[in-house]
């Protein structure tokens, strides 16, 4: 209800910082209310929001969010008057977003781009970027936090897992896995798996270098006469730049939730192209064919999230969508979904999934399958199997203190006391070093 909420919020907060920006975008077929309007429903309603908003542990993105478009509307308030307390209220408010989620450290080149286009202020180079000083150390300070917190909690990937050829061309092509994922929101899902390997003179490299280049090239050149397009291109790479893969944390190619704050930009522009389509044609069949139109959109982005949000009911909901959208590819999700099931008691359905999570990556250091099916197999009574998980866990990644404490457990049960306390005490060491 809270995360409801915190985005029935950022969707009023998103149509009022549209209202206030194409103020500044003076053109004779352009109605800021509509426009607005528009922007704010699309995001409103969008699926790709689903995953913020549903699933409870991205409060952090809605709060975030919420922060960072109060901190771009006071900003714009100090751009008109130069005030220090609006100032000051950008500077503050930015420091909540981070507090939030770190991902708001964009903040600051989102603000460079504000002076270059709508606002266009005339302070020059060097003060504008004198003036987020103070914005960019947060940012600074915050990466460097979050890159920390990450490392000892594991989630970041080294080079080894996934070398930089290919989180250079993952980046390229999740750019345009999000812009067709926003323009067709269509078979979405809560975790998409690494791209398959491809080199740089393949087509699945080439193809979404080539749209990337010619966006690029067309908002160069058309911001000669209108730097609009410019603007909304550089605010969705810039939004997006953290998140696109080049520092990998986790597994996932891409996500949903990503696309909470770098939709904006998208959602705006159509609200202007709506906004002038709509008014450049008096006809009233015209008129009539463009409100039904938007209906039919808005109608299906709300049936397609009401769709979507219903596979967080719980676990074993959402990762046997998983395991429909990605069969036989995603160990994660069969790890996960044999988790849900243990937890409910049914250990037979959780040592099957545990399984073929094992079979898709046998001696990968992700070892949580090994060490979830002995937790299994111990629950069942089989505690040879488990003995045999546990050890096998504990071979392929000594580093983890659970399949320590797991196997103490048995070796206490077998009378291994001896054994039991080293299991045990290492267990300790590992939990102390983690700290």
């Amino acid at each position: 209800l809270t995360n409801v909420l915190l985005h029935a919020l950022n969707t009023y907060l998103t149509g009022v910082l549209a209202l206030r920006l194409f103020s500044y975008w003076k053109r004779e077929y352009l109605s800021a209310p509509l426009a607005a309007a528009v922007a704010a429903l699309l995001f409103g309603l969008h699926p790709l929001h689903v995953e913020s908003v549903a699933w409870v542990s991205e409060r952090k993105d809605v709060l975030s969010a919420f922060f960072y478009i109060l901190s771009v509307l006071a900003y714009i308030r100090y751009s008109e008057g130069g005030r220090a307390r609006h100032y000051a209220a950008t500077l503050v408010l930015f420091a909540f977003a981070l507090m939030s989620k770190p991902m708001a450290i964009t903040l600051p080149f989102v603000l460079l781009i504000l002076d270059f286009c709508p606002l266009e202020r005339r302070a020059g180079l060097k003060k504008a970027l004198l003036e987020k000083v103070p914005f960019f150390a947060l940012s600074a300070a915050s990466g460097l936090l979050t890159l920390r917190a990450q490392a000892k909690g594991g989630a970041l990937a080294n080079t080894a897992v996934y070398p930089l050829d290919e989180r250079i061309i993952g980046a390229v092509r999740s750019i345009v896995f999000y812009l067709r994922q926003t323009l067709a929101p269509i078979n979405l899902s809560p975790y998409y798996p690494w791209y398959p390997k491809s080199g740089f003179l393949g087509p699945e490299f080439l193809l979404p270098l080539l749209a990337v280049v010619l966006m690029t090239v067309l908002s160069v050149m058309e911001a000669r006469r209108n730097r609009v397009f410019l603007a909304v291109w550089l605010y969705f790479i810039v939004t997006l730049g953290p998140v696109l893969g080049l520092v990998q944390a986790g597994g996932q190619a891409a996500a949903d939730r990503y696309m909470y704050l770098p939709s904006i930009g998208p959602f705006m522009l159509a609200g202007a192209a709506a906004s002038g389509l709509f008014a450049r044609h008096r006809e009233t069949a015209y008129r009539a064919a463009m409100i039904a139109s938007l209906l039919v959109i808005a109608a299906f982005l709300a049936n397609t999230a009401v769709s979507r949000q219903s596979i967080w009911k719980d676990s074993i909901t959402l990762w046997s969508s998983e395991i429909a959208d990605f069969p036989g590819s995603v160990n994660i999700a069969y790890d996960l979904l044999g988790l849900a099931y243990e937890e409910t008691g049914d250990h037979r359905r959780a040592i099957d999934d545990f399984t073929e999570a094992i079979r898709l990556r046998p001696y990968s250091s992700y070892v949580s399958p090994y060490n979830n099916r002995g937790i299994s197999f111990e629950a069942e009574g089989e505690y040879d199997l488990a003995f045999r998980d546990y050890s096998t866990a504990i071979a392929l990644n000594p580093g983890l203190p659970e399949p320590y404490m797991n196997r103490g457990r048995l070796y206490a049960r077998f009378g291994e006391y001896r054994k039991a306390m080293a299991d045990f005490g290492r267990a300790r060491e590992l939990e102390g070093a983690a700290r």
